[in-house]
């Protein structure tokens, strides 16, 4: 059972309007902080079965008082899920509203609440909207993610730069599958091939290069059958000094 707790007060000595109230999950012996929408008073006010936990936020703490009683109009609504924290106002798409309080919130992922529309209070209630079904890519589906840099050999601790070699790469724990890869630096011609950890680079190239090129490619590059998110990245460059700097970045994944 997780339970979340209003408040961990510290305020003993320190005036009322300066104390803070943290928003914290007690969890099977565990307690976890649940951070802030970057105020100092954060109040829990109800959670669900999966542990989403709603509240509210506000620059100046009044514990269990209503903040109109001091006038205080900095106070947002907030929602606990999947380990981060979110405003409730900026995930919602109607203009002019303020999600002000948030009371309660069910399994099913609806919030009760309160929000101001030109200076009136209204009780509310939010329903999630549901994800779109995915595109799907031979049974799998496509999910995009902020972009990522899982490698850069420019930077010391990624490099050193590629010669003729067939180098693993980690990528899970980092992000998602690179789908971007950019080679610099070249000094002579050649090619790279993304290919699984654990096999046999294919006869196809993912780039190609010249000497002296920078170029860009996207692909899709598996990630190894045993499962511990690597890859690896093969390097064919023509030369006495074979020199190629590798960057790799994420834009999504498929699932």
């Amino acid at each position: 059972m997780a339970v979340a707790t209003p408040r961990d007060r510290q305020h003993e000595t320190l005036p009322e309007n300066h104390h803070q109230d943290r928003a914290v999950l007690y969890s099977n012996g565990t307690v976890t902080p649940l951070g802030s929408i970057g105020a100092n008073c954060n109040i829990t006010m109800g959670i669900n079965d999966h542990g989403d936990v709603v509240g509210r936020s506000s620059s100046r703490c009044h514990g269990n008082r209503s903040p109109l009683f001091y006038g205080d109009t900095t106070q947002r609504a907030f929602l606990y899920h999947n380990a981060a924290v979110y405003d409730l106002n900026n995930l919602i798409t109607t203009s002019g509203w303020t999600i002000y309080d948030a009371a309660a919130i069910n399994n099913n992922g609806q919030i009760d609440g309160t929000e101001i529309l030109n200076g009136q209070y209204f009780a509310i209630r939010l329903d999630p909207v549901p994800q779109q079904p995915c595109s799907l890519q031979g049974g799998l589906c496509f999910f995009a993610v902020p972009p990522c840099r899982v490698l850069d050999t420019r930077n010391a601790d990624q490099g050193p730069a590629f010669g003729n070699e067939d180098r693993v790469v980690t990528v899970a724990g980092r992000c998602g599958v690179p789908l971007t890869v950019t080679v610099t630096q070249t000094t002579g011609a050649g090619f790279l091939t993304l290919h699984a950890d654990g096999t046999t680079p294919p006869r196809t190239s993912t780039i190609s290069f010249q000497a002296g090129q920078t170029r860009a490619n996207y692909a899709v590059g598996a990630l190894s059958l045993a499962g511990d998110g690597t890859m690896r990245v093969y390097a064919n460059v023509s030369g006495q000094s074979p020199r190629v700097q590798v960057i790799l970045d994420v834009a999504g994944y498929f699932e």
